[in-house]
């Protein structure tokens, strides 16, 4: 999928869905807006009047544009009230509008939405970051289905200028994300201490970070007791993971962020009966997860911070 920012105005723009927002009580078609709605022959008023459109926040309206016109279909949505907004209530808006773009099976979105806070760059950032965590599917484990949904191949954003760096920017961030939600869906027979290891020493190599794998006969040199207790029962050896991030020059400070890594927490399968949630556990190792994703998105974006990511 590709997303990009584009000064294309909302009159020139052709494509299969085409995203409006709306601050609430503030639903008014002029300017550019003026210009659309009578160039698809007022459908934007009628719609609007029909639906009693507000622009409340989580509110949504489709409909289908006809008589050949160079829009297929027109999405609006509310924001809410402005005063009350934050920048991730950009994200959550891109979100809603990339799941509904491909219920409506819109190869082709454009996204027009008032600017956040005077800041072109986080807007285009936050709604790129939703547009892809919305889309990301993960179909590592299903069997293909007989009939495909057409995916969302191209996103523009309207209105934002070119923003390169920053959709750059939440790309770099989502791939961390999407990593993390990968290792926490995946079941136990493919993600263990092993092949975490692995993930690890696959993130360092790539993208230039510093790894050591503490083995077991380290981890009983430094009496990691209780940490070598939790993996006894396992036919799979403990592997500790230490990953170092290191900017050029001074770092401005040194951070840890550590994640407990249990690939599999049967705490004691003979006590933990129907219902009680037994298929979840492979979860328990989620904040290893989120530390080798937070990896991932760090050695991208270099920041001016040493990093270490403990799991």
């Amino acid at each position: 999928m590709e997303i990009r920012a584009t000064n294309t105005p909302l009159l020139d723009w052709a494509g299969d869905g085409l995203a409006l927002g709306f601050f609430e009580d503030a639903v008014e078609l002029t300017g550019e807006l003026a210009g659309l709605n009578e160039k698809l022959a007022g459908v934007l008023n009628e719609v609007i009047a029909e639906t009693e459109f507000k622009g409340k926040e989580g509110s949504s309206i489709v409909t289908r544009v006809g008589g050949g016109k160079s829009v297929r279909k027109v999405m609006l949505f509310g924001l809410g009230k402005p005063d009350k907004l934050k920048l991730d209530s950009w994200r959550r808006l891109a979100a809603a509008v990339a799941r509904l773009a491909k219920k409506e099976k819109c190869k082709t979105l454009a996204i027009s939405l008032p600017v956040w806070n005077n800041d072109p760059a986080a807007t285009a950032g936050a709604i790129a970051e939703g547009v892809q965590l919305a889309l990301f599917q993960d179909n590592r484990f299903k069997s293909e289905p007989e009939e495909k949904t057409p995916e969302v191949e191209r996103v523009d954003l309207l209105g934002l200028g070119e923003q390169e760096q920053a959709i750059a920017r939440a790309s770099q961030i989502s791939s961390g994300v999407i990593l993390a939600r990968e290792l926490v869906s995946a079941p136990a027979n493919i993600v263990n201490p092993v092949t975490m290891a692995e993930k690890a020493e696959e993130i360092a190599s790539q993208h230039g970070l510093q790894v050591k794998i503490l083995e077991r006969e380290q981890c009983e040199e430094l009496g990691m007791g209780a940490f070598l207790g939790v993996a006894q029962a396992s036919e799979l050896p403990p592997k500790f993971i230490h990953l170092t991030y290191k900017p050029e020059g001074t770092p401005r400070k040194k951070v840890a962020i550590v994640g407990k890594g249990l690939t599999f927490d049967s705490g004691g399968l003979n006590i933990k009966g129907a219902g009680s949630g037994i298929e979840t556990m492979k979860m328990d190792m989620g904040g290893a997860a989120a530390t080798l994703g937070a990896a991932l998105a760090i050695a991208q974006l270099k920041p001016d911070v040493e990093v270490h990511f403990i799991s």
